[in-house]
């Protein structure tokens, strides 16, 4: 895990990546805030994280609260004011560490264009329809050498840190979180089916969503105002509005912790 020097009793900020992703794309994170501390891990399967036999979120989960646990140890610290900053897939993580073991040490969450609905999850829904038509392997290739690295970096080449992450990802985890993904979107009953959303918006602790106000799809966009749950627009078509909107993302940062302390 990725961090700065940890000390007690303040603010630490736990950065958590999308499907693919990795610590690499939060690297410049450690340099830019005071009196926080920083955590950037990778989850399993992810990164320079170890290559394991089950990647389901209950599992990266078990394991970041396990680095979490020995890292406190290790440099005789209590982290217990966490915010977490969770991008695209990661809301699910942020959801489920919200009522893990560890739910009392977390004040808040800034969301970064995570799941919240059943709709816009255009990778993961890729990602399962190949893998049921038995060609998934061929698939991941062609989303990373295509879709990532001649299109996306084309328009972004700000994105080149998830390429790279992209190599260093295990095919079977990323495979097992699409799946994973499209399970809690589709979970649920009614207009809106994803149980990871529906939780995000009956969470009882200070939170905002951030979002890009190109990039976000107009369902995704109707069921916050229709939770009235708090947002943050960034002008920007780019899913990874974090590296985007860097400069703006940290100063928006830092004024939201110091209005929640």
């Amino acid at each position: 895990m990725r961090h700065t020097p940890l000390r007690s009793h303040r603010k630490t900020l736990l950065f958590l990546h999308g499907i693919g992703d990795s610590s690499l794309s939060y690297e410049q994170y450690l340099q830019v805030f005071d009196n926080v501390n920083i955590l950037i891990p990778d989850f399993l399967g992810y990164g320079k994280s170890s290559k394991y036999d089950d990647y389901h979120f209950k599992v990266q989960i078990a394991a970041l609260i396990e680095q979490i646990n020995s890292l406190e140890q290790a440099y005789k610290v209590t982290l217990d004011d966490i915010i977490l900053i969770p991008h695209s897939m990661a809301a699910i993580h942020a959801v489920l560490l919200c009522h893990s073991m560890i739910k009392e040490k977390i004040k808040g969450i800034i969301n970064i264009e995570g799941s919240i609905t059943q709709y816009g999850s255009f990778i993961s829904e890729e990602a399962s329809r190949a893998y049921q038509q038995e060609t998934f392997d061929a698939w991941f290739d062609k989303f990373r050498e295509i879709t990532i690295f001649n299109k996306l970096l084309h328009q972004f080449p700000i994105c080149r840190s998830y390429y790279a992450s992209l190599k260093f990802c295990q095919a079977k985890a990323f495979l097992e979180n699409a799946l994973e993904i499209r399970q809690f979107c589709l979970a649920g009953t009614g207009e809106y089916t994803n149980i990871a959303g529906l939780n995000y918006a009956e969470l009882d602790l200070p939170k905002i969503y951030c979002y890009g106000d190109k990039s976000l799809c107009q369902e995704s966009i109707e069921f916050l105002n229709k939770k009235r749950l708090k947002t943050k627009t960034f002008h920007t078509a780019n899913h990874f509005l974090m590296l985007e909107c860097f400069d703006e993302f940290v100063d928006f940062v830092t004024n939201w912790i110091s209005l929640h302390g």
